[in-house]
């Protein structure tokens, strides 16, 4: 039983499920998201949850090598219906340079789960046992 959970929750934190976790490294979205707090992610896996989107939803998307968490404070649309989402962290003065294209979203806070680095950082360590 030990092993098949230990299998599930990896399954969870490589995101296997709709459902992962994503670890928050910078304090752009504080004060609601610090640095150290946990994320869950809802993956956006239809084409139609991109139109469910709405300003005010915060976000998980891919810019180059680096993973952002960022507000949608506006969403734009061409002519042809091609959306874009123009985002801010909380803690930042201005709107993030780029908007968002659909593609690049991987998919919706839905939890904060604060300090799991605590946890995270104490989980990695090498366990020494005393040899008596």
């Amino acid at each position: 039983a030990q092993f098949f959970a230990s299998i599930m929750f990896y399954w969870f934190c490589i995101g296997v499920f709709p459902i992962y976790p994503n670890v928050i490294l910078t304090g752009s979205m504080e004060p609601g998201i610090k640095p150290g707090d946990a994320v869950i992610i809802k993956k956006i896996s239809e084409e139609e949850d991109i139109y469910k989107l709405a300003v005010g939803d915060v976000i998980n998307f891919d810019r180059g090598e680096i993973n952002i968490t960022h507000r949608i404070i506006k969403i734009e649309e061409d002519s042809a219906g091609n959306l874009q989402f123009v985002t801010k962290g909380d803690n930042n003065k201005s709107e993030d340079v780029q908007p968002v294209m659909p593609n690049d979203i991987n998919g919706t806070v839905i939890k904060t789960v604060p300090k799991v680095e605590f946890w995270h950082f104490w989980s990695k360590q090498e366990k020494k046992f005393p040899i008596t």
